[in-house]
């Protein structure tokens, strides 16, 4: 149920609601499809197989799969560049995303056309336009190479 799913290698991870018996709950059942496919979904939940977290990545169950000592690090990094981003963007594209899986793309275009006008209002739209101009001219502003 999380929107971006970190995992180390030697994760394990299972779907054995079958072992007990019982069917998938917590939103499993509707969630795990969206993510990996139907025909993955009915495997995994039949079966309870195990997967290891390169596995997991392969199929989208998990975005991102690490080696073990640099899991910390890692995810202190994700959360640190999330943080510095632009918090109000950030939402709505959030918001954007989800709501355009049951929406056509007019109404997707309109919304975020609609939120566009929303955050070139704010600071953080100016503070990064501004910062993003300044790296750009630093940038053009290199001596060519004379290879």
């Amino acid at each position: 149920m999380c929107d971006v799913r970190i995992a180390a290698e030697s994760a394990t991870m299972s779907e054995s609601y079958f072992n007990a018996g019982i069917v998938p709950g917590d939103g499993g059942a509707y969630f795990l499809p969206r993510l990996v496919g139907l025909d993955k979904a009915l495997d995994m939940f039949w079966t309870a197989k195990v997967l290891k977290g390169a596995e997991a990545e392969r199929i989208g169950l998990v975005t991102h799969v690490v080696p073990d000592d640099q899991l910390d690090d890692y995810v202190e990094q994700y959360m640190q560049k999330l943080l510095d981003a632009p918090q109000t963007a950030m939402r709505l594209t959030k918001r954007a995303i989800y709501q355009s899986e049951q929406s056509s793309l007019r109404v997707s275009l309109d919304m975020v056309s609609s939120f566009m006008g929303i955050v070139t209002e704010l600071d953080d739209y100016r503070t990064h336009t501004a910062a993003l101009v300044e790296k750009l001219n630093k940038k053009g502003k290199k001596k060519p190479s004379k290879n």
